[in-house]
């Protein structure tokens, strides 16, 4: 300190104030010396790694802070494990609030490699003008930004080549974003929480194969091990979504002073090895409550909060999956969701999406879109922009702030007038636990399902005498088109032709015809040759619902339903043959079953080349292969006798897994004295699972195991028979209960057999996600 006033005025405020500080002039001759005679080798320092660096309080999704004690080594290895390689000094900003875990790079990845340091006011972050000027009169060539501000700064940065180094995250960020950056920037977008120090995953968008809309987490980093694991602590296939589980070199001590919340979260390492064991390394997990899953090339893709799962009437929905989906629509910069409800009503809930965007959007498109994307209970019924998604300090989604925004009210809400009407009102009042119901709501987005569809069609029967097939529902949703069937069931049967967008000829089988007719047209547009769709072993069409929504516009969808009780799979193909001769006459022709579907499907196509016709596509998916020595004992399905648990485990399984969840009934518990007893236990626990509504009965429930038992006796008592034909099999890659039959259809064509594995198990194959994928694949294997 050259100046003497200097120091005096420093001695004046440090006696003033009384603060215990010895004030030394550094360039004072005698202190120069005795500071040369000072060792010049490093400080001794009794600080080991396994010491702490600091504790950092967050909040996480909980809302109650808590301190997390992260250690010297976990911060040393963050920094060393980054993708990034330090070459040259760069212009760095500092944007994340010292409160915030990001901190810890924007501070520790710059010092420490000889980087300088531009400190990012907050105010300069709310103005997208005064960041872009920020950006280019310093020269910033490395930062950091969160994606929804990255997303709102895109401006600023997208062709900005002088931009070496950017690490993003926090939350979901769409491929798009990356792609409008300069090729010269080196991308990598982090996941962490607080407890795995900030990062414990990293996707290196420059040297990886990123097809997929929305940019994956990455993989596991340095000294980082990553687990998906279901409620169990098991291991999930490629597709399925868990909760991941992060161990390794970076897990935080705990949290202070609470020992009973840390054991709950940093858990004993299930899969911890004896050499690790030996090293003491990998001892913990942290269970982070976020859900996600395996893409196919090993990089795993973040998908939501599990205690950020909603539930309406009745479904669980993941509104991270709907933001994906709403991201992935080529206009859309931004995106949120949300549940708000409308007129007050317990049940008048609307789920929303939010977007924004640059350009005018199409929201009739948009939403055709996700309907393409995700299942019908999961699609927004209202769509709202807005000029940016609301952040918080840190730069997440501000939830809160999201839900007051305003949004337009659902479409005018038409009552109930003619009887008809107001009766089947009546019947989805009570069968989806709803206060009111338009006749133009639909019966799936207000919660309906196949289960809940088989009880309508029963009360339909019961009330109008009128005896229509489940997949009436699917292709008539509404009270509307649903009155015109049970008010006029005797009307002449009509055929009518229209017209489709393309100026093609379209036909409609006309409404009686469809009653007790086995081919239904699913999906009746296209210009290619028709796709034929078998049931399963229940009987209706309505698994391929969401199959049927992901196929190319082009592509005209029929399916083939039961209408009656048939004496074997020989005689249900005899009968289905003769309806798609009957209403397709063709050439050629294209089939696919699932489950029991894919046998009778195999032996339609038998029995369509025996009478001369060519078979161009046959597909099996997930299919059950009846051996010779396949044998189903008979069983008498009476109130008395008690049916064996492994049977009623086998249509449990279906009955939950058909609707994505997993029944927890063990053999003791359906082990009883007789049926309707043990009947009354499966109805209880499937009420409770909300799978069937609480009027179901367990004469409903005895007529549905009757029907899956006498079709499940069919499929054991097949033999197959040899196609000519090419035969394409999708096998699911997690057999669960079922084995694999693949190689056992093989000896079952003369033409080329060909496997394609999906992701996910015999049920999920054809439920979203991975039925997109498998569209997908199905399409392209179609001949040319």
């Amino acid at each position: 300190m050259t100046h003497a006033k200097h120091s005096t005025f420093l001695q004046q405020i440090i006696t003033a104030k009384q603060l215990p500080i010895t004030l030394e002039i550094m360039d004072d001759s005698s202190l120069l010396s005795a500071v040369a005679m000072q060792p010049k080798t490093n400080l001794s320092t009794r600080v080991s790694s396994n010491d702490l660096a600091y504790i950092i309080y967050t909040s996480g999704t909980t809302g109650k802070p808590k301190g997390v004690m992260i250690e010297h080594k976990n911060v040393v290895n963050f920094i060393y494990a980054l993708l990034f390689r330090q070459k040259v000094a760069l212009n760095a900003t500092f944007t994340a609030s010292y409160l915030f875990d990001v901190s810890t790079f924007d501070l520790w990845s710059n010092l420490l490699f000889g980087h300088s340091l531009f400190v990012v006011k907050p105010a300069l972050l709310t103005s997208q003008d005064d960041f872009k000027r920020f950006i280019v009169s310093n020269a910033i060539n490395k930062l950091y930004l969160p994606a929804n501000l990255l997303q709102f700064h895109l401006d600023s940065l997208k062709g900005n080549s002088a931009i070496k180094q950017l690490l993003t995250g926090v939350e979901s960020l769409p491929k798009a974003t990356l792609d409008l950056l300069s090729a010269n920037t080196h991308i990598v977008n982090g996941y962490g929480p607080t407890e795995a120090t900030t990062c414990a995953t990293l996707y290196d968008f420059n040297y990886s194969n990123h097809d997929c809309a929305i940019v994956p987490i990455g993989k596991p980093m340095a000294n980082t091990q990553t687990y998906i694991l279901d409620k169990y602590l098991n291991f999930l296939p490629i597709g399925a979504v868990g909760e991941l589980y992060i161990g390794g070199d970076g897990l935080a001590r705990n949290y202070l002073n609470l020992p009973e919340l840390s054991l709950t979260n940093f858990i004993a390492n299930p899969f911890q090895t004896k050499v690790e064991k030996y090293c003491r390394k990998n001892a913990r997990l942290y269970k982070t409550g976020d859900l996600v899953r395996y893409l196919p090339d090993g990089n795993i893709q973040y998908i939501g909060r599990a205690d950020a799962q909603i539930k309406l009437h009745g479904y669980r929905i993941e509104l991270a999956e709907i933001e994906i989906a709403l991201s992935s629509y080529p206009a859309v910069k931004q995106a949120a969701a949300g549940v708000k409800k409308q007129n007050g009503g317990q049940h008048n809930e609307a789920l929303i999406g939010y977007y924004a965007s640059d350009e005018v959007v199409d929201e009739n498109k948009l939403m055709q879109h996700l309907h393409n994307q995700l299942p019908h209970y999961m699609a927004p019924t209202i769509l709202v922009r807005i000029d940016y998604l609301p952040l918080t300090t840190n730069g997440k989604l501000d939830r809160t702030a999201l839900a007051l925004l305003a949004y337009p009210a659902k479409p005018a809400y038409v009552a109930p007038a003619q009887p008809v009407e107001k009766q089947l009102a009546t019947i989805w009042q009570t069968l989806l636990n709803l206060t009111t119901v338009g006749i133009h709501d639909n019966f799936f987005e207000l919660g309906g399902h196949s289960l809940l569809a088989l009880q309508l069609i029963q009360r339909i029967e019961q009330l109008f005498g009128t005896v229509l097939p489940v997949s009436t529902i699917f292709t008539h949703p509404t009270i509307c088109e649903l009155a015109a069937l049970c008010d006029y069931p005797d009307q002449p049967e009509l055929i009518s032709v229209q017209k489709d967008e393309e100026g093609s000829n379209v036909e409609r089988i006309g409404v009686k015809h469809q009653l007790n007719y086995p081919l239904i047209p699913l999906k009746p547009t296209g210009n290619r040759p028709p796709l034929f769709v078998v049931h399963p072993l229940g009987g209706n069409l309505l698994s391929y619902q969401a199959f049927s929504q992901h196929l190319p516009a082009s592509q005209p969808l029929y399916g083939l339903q039961q209408v009656a009780i048939e004496t074997s799979i020989v005689a249900m193909a005899t009968t289905y043959k003769a309806a798609m001769e009957e209403k397709h006459p063709a050439d050629s022709y294209q089939l696919v079953g699932w489950s029991m579907g894919g046998v009778i499907a195999h032996e339609i196509a038998y029995q369509l080349e025996q009478a001369g016709y060519r078979v161009d596509f046959l597909a099996l998916i997930d299919s059950f292969c009846p051996r010779p020595e396949s044998k189903l004992s008979v069983l008498s399905l009476t109130s008395t006798a008690p049916v064996s648990s492994s049977v009623l485990q086998l249509f449990c399984d279906d009955l939950w897994h058909s609707r994505g969840q997993v029944c927890m009934l063990s053999a003791e518990d359906l082990d009883k004295s007789n049926l309707m007893l043990q009947l009354e236990i499966v109805l209880l626990a499937a009420q409770s699972s909300n799978l069937l509504s609480t009027q179901t009965t367990t004469d409903d429930l005895l007529r549905m195991l009757q029907q899956a038992y006498s079709n499940l006796q069919l499929l054991y008592d097949h033999r197959p028979k040899p196609v000519k034909c090419p035969l394409v099999f999708f096998q699911a890659s997690s057999p669960g209960k079922m084995p694999h039959y693949a190689t056992d259809w093989q000896q079952y064509t003369q033409g080329s057999f060909t496997i394609n594995e999906m992701a996910g198990d015999h049920y999920s194959i054809l439920q979203t996600p991975t039925v997109i994928d498998l569209a997908t694949k199905l399409v392209s294997c179609f001949p040319v």
